[in-house]
């Protein structure tokens, strides 16, 4: 161990830290990584609008299957931040199904999602608000007939995030079908 002029004593190691070169690595790695979990969040989103559309079908084929067993007409109503099913009373009002219905409960869209609806040819715009349980205060976007008919429909869920939409659409008799996924061996 050498002493030096400031009469300090140098061991021979030098100060720790990092050069500038493994900062750079550590960064251009720390970058390349959040680029890869970004592009991967990207397409999952085509995915979840897909998931989101194959549980609403599934939704209103049940609910359209309950219609016609009990005998009472259930309808959907669409917010701009999700939809919810419908029960007529004895009285011809519409209630909202509890939410301690499991199957039928109000479901609120993931976030950036938005269903658009077109109702007998006309397109319909979904409430800001919730549906009220007063009943009667807002008419129903989509009826369920206990007869098994089902209001002319389509409805287009779109995820803003990515673009992808995805349809249901009703056809005769009340059939209530999915769309096809898109082929992306298509497109060039």
């Amino acid at each position: 161990m050498t002493t030096l002029a400031t009469g300090t004593r140098n061991s021979g190691t030098t100060e720790g830290g990092f050069s500038l070169l493994e900062l750079l690595v550590t960064l251009l790695i720390i970058g390349i990584t959040v680029s890869m979990i970004n592009l991967s969040g990207a397409n999952l989103r085509p995915r979840e609008t897909r998931r989101e559309a194959t549980r609403l079908t599934a939704l209103l084929q049940l609910a359209q299957q309950e219609a016609v067993l009990t005998g009472f007409d259930l309808a959907l109503h669409i917010t701009t931040s999700g939809y919810t099913f419908l029960r007529q009373d004895d009285d011809g009002r519409w209630q909202i199904i509890p939410k301690d219905d499991e199957t039928l409960r109000p479901r609120t869209l993931p976030r950036g999602m938005t269903i658009n609806a077109t109702i007998e040819g006309e397109a319909v715009m979904p409430d800001s608000g919730e549906f009220t349980a007063t009943g009667g205060t807002t008419a129903p976007h989509l009826v369920l007939f206990a007869s098994g008919e089902v209001t002319p429909f389509s409805l287009a869920l779109e995820d803003q995030y990515s673009s992808t939409l995805t349809t249901i659409t009703s056809t005769y008799p009340g059939k209530i079908v999915l769309a096809p996924p898109p082929d992306n061996n298509l497109n060039p």
